[in-house]
């Protein structure tokens, strides 16, 4: 465990049937946090029915969890019980509940933008766009599979930028090897190409689930993600998702109910494009489940958008240079070779399968404003 470098807070309510409910905000900054019905734990629960130490929040790698220690009435995390020993990724919004008590993550270490509104459009962007690559350069982490459960718990496999493809099994050649009698040989790939992470069964015996659902064709890989392979639980873990939640907090990014049920429903209708082979990088001949146009995925296009939606309320008409030259910049696919091109950087070889849809923009976008 590794201590916060921010803190963490929680708000508590406690709802007895005929007695009025009781909340209570709490703000911790340490290692790990205890939750049980012993007067020691730094959040108490008055209740017999909870066991004395019931659960922990503990933070490692600059991320929280949740872990069940084997308590007698278990504990649920959004919903879903933890299990006995059970260990969980702990979030801003998520709740556990443990009995008749809710414990909310109201807030957590956010990056944040620094937008002056004395400063032109120009000035802000160059602003925004210098703090988001700052945020990005100081966290240096990559995304990573995290053993749940079992003798493995807490053992990592970071996706390296340059990774294309790496095994996941019990076999020796793996490239993330799990010992474990329900895990086949090869038991599912990961895939990494310019723009995404995605799971991919390999064949395996008992199947690969992916947030409670049997996998079937591939699918990209989100923050936060529960994989279960056999009995071994995974969570994709990816540290940059802060700075997509700081870029979605912009009115730019706002969408209403409405479009995304049209989304939604247009997700629905078959692909006839399906079946296609795949991009070579993406190891052709499979299937690719496309989510790009998720409600919750961003893209280049969008980042231009806050971008040139910032600059034009902040000074009318006067500076709408700088936006159409950001919507420029972004209405193309922006290649290694273009980046090299624009910014006087050559392109990096060894990068160039690993770089988020994120930071592929900031860096154009950044070449464009600099």
């Amino acid at each position: 465990m590794q201590e916060p470098s921010s803190p963490i807070h929680l708000e508590m309510r406690l709802e007895i049937p005929g007695v009025e409910p009781k909340t209570e905000s709490y703000t911790f900054q340490k290692p790990m946090i205890t939750i049980g019905r012993d007067e020691t734990s730094d959040v108490q629960i008055p209740l017999s029915t909870a066991s004395r130490n019931h659960a922990i929040l503990k933070h490692e790698d600059g991320q929280w969890y949740v872990e069940d220690l084997k308590s007698t009435h278990g504990t649920e995390h959004n919903g879903q019980h933890v299990g006995k020993g059970g260990v969980r990724l702990f979030r801003p919004g998520d709740t556990l509940k443990i009995i008749h008590l809710s414990l909310e993550y109201v807030s957590g270490p956010q990056p944040e933008l620094n937008i002056d509104q004395d400063d032109n459009p120009t000035q802000a962007a160059r602003n925004m766009v210098g703090d988001l690559m700052a945020t990005i350069g100081a966290h240096q982490d990559l995304p990573y599979l995290r053993v749940m459960n079992g003798p493995a718990e807490g053992q990592k496999f970071e996706i390296r930028p340059d990774l294309t493809e790496a095994l996941v099994g019990r076999a020796d050649e793996c490239d993330f090897q799990i010992n474990d009698a329900n895990v086949s040989r090869q038991h599912a790939k990961i895939l990494r190409d310019w723009n995404d992470i995605t799971i991919h069964d390999a064949g395996s015996k008992n199947g690969v689930v992916l947030n409670n659902k049997k996998l079937g064709k591939p699918k990209r890989l989100r923050d936060a993600d529960e994989i279960l392979l056999g009995a071994v639980r995974l969570t994709f873990v990816d540290p940059t998702a802060a700075i997509l939640q700081t870029l979605e907090g912009l009115p730019a990014f706002a969408r209403d109910e409405e479009s995304i049920d049209e989304e939604s429903a247009l997700g629905d209708i078959e692909d006839p494009q399906q079946g296609k082979d795949l991009d070579p990088m993406m190891g052709g001949g499979e299937n690719l489940d496309d989510n790009s146009k998720d409600d919750d995925d961003l893209d280049e296009n969008s980042v231009a958008s806050a971008l040139s939606s910032m600059s034009t309320s902040m000074s009318g008409s006067s500076e709408m240079s700088l936006s159409a030259d950001l919507s420029g910049f972004t209405n193309k696919i922006v290649t290694g070779d273009e980046l090299g091109e624009v910014s006087g950087i050559a392109p990096s070889p060894q990068k160039s399968a690993g770089l988020s849809g994120v930071e592929k923009v900031l860096i154009g976008v950044s070449a464009v404003v600099f």
